[in-house]
């Protein structure tokens, strides 16, 4: 009597079940998978592998003194079991408990200070150079001569190097072939000490004097707002007459601007110009009164 294909299937999956085959309810989940992938021995270096296995054996013996040094009283806590042992770890290194968990009668030994404050302090050093290089690069680009000069200097052979170079002569062109930047070492300088400045000006006294003004400000308005009430309430004085005056008290209030300062071109001499200072020349007047955009050509203008 000969057997089906589907019979000796179904009486091998009777017997013994296939290796192969996965059930979905019993299949490990991807993060199970992962798990296990990565605990293997070849992702673990070999000084992670040596504190793993000290730290392991550390916590052992640790078991194994609690469990032989059980309390024989019942008023011996576990805490007082435990402080020689937390104090050997503490010594070592190994462990560090904070001060509200430490049993009486024992000193905490302080860990060794490290580097990194130092490392902060350089790495904020750098920080600064690396701002008031990019404010300083940023303080030419406002001027259009500069800013072209700037465009200019970036056509340089650098743009043009070629891919696939050996390394010794990479190397060797770092060393020789670096690109200058377009600011010098005084306008960093400059740079450097506003930061300082700034850094030193305390905020607090800077926030008092900020508000001290604006109050000082609001208790000016509120004065002539009490004599603009005033002047409205009289009754023998014109509208006209009180508008005007009470113009006048407002323009005195508002805050007077600093008057600009007028730099007169000469020929042949780059005068600098500063914040409030205006360049004149006499090319300029005469190119406003041909234009009759001058103040005379204006009211000529009108009465025409």
């Amino acid at each position: 009597m000969t057997h089906s294909a589907q019979d000796s299937d179904s009486d091998m999956g009777e017997d013994q079940v296939n290796p192969l085959i996965i059930l979905l309810e019993t299949a490990p989940s991807q993060e199970e998978v992962a798990k296990t992938w990565f605990t293997q021995d070849v992702f673990v270096e070999p000084e992670e592998q040596d504190m793993l296995d000290k730290y392991n054996s550390e916590d052992e013996m640790l078991i194994n003194l609690v469990g032989e040094m059980a309390p024989k009283s019942k008023t011996q806590t576990t805490s007082e079991l435990l402080a020689p042992i937390l104090t050997k770890k503490r010594m070592d290194g190994l462990l560090q408990v904070p001060s509200s968990e430490t049993p009486n009668g024992f000193e905490i030994v302080p860990v060794p200070p490290t580097d990194s404050s130092d490392l902060s302090s350089d790495e904020s050093g750098d920080d600064i150079d690396r701002k008031a290089e990019i404010l300083s690069v940023a303080k030419k680009l406002i001027l259009k001569r500069q800013r072209e000069s700037m465009k200019d200097d970036g056509y340089n052979k650098s743009m043009f190097d070629d891919e696939g170079l050996p390394y010794w002569f990479v190397d060797e062109e770092k060393r020789h072939r670096q690109l200058i930047m377009p600011v010098t070492k005084e306008e960093i300088a400059a740079i450097r000490a506003q930061f300082k400045e700034i850094n030193a000006r305390p905020a607090k006294k800077v926030a008092e004097a900020k508000a001290r003004k604006k109050s000082a400000a609001q208790r000016k308005l509120d004065k002539i707002r009490k004599k603009a009430n005033s002047i409205s309430d009289q009754a023998d004085v014109s509208d006209l007459s009180k508008s005007r005056m009470i113009e006048q008290l407002y323009k005195k209030a508002k805050p007077k601007r600093p008057e600009r300062e007028y730099v007169v071109a000469k020929k042949g001499v780059q005068v600098k110009v500063g914040r409030g200072k205006v360049l004149v020349d006499r090319r300029m007047k005469k190119d406003a009164r041909r234009h009759g955009t001058s103040k005379q050509g204006l009211k000529k203008g009108r009465q025409n």
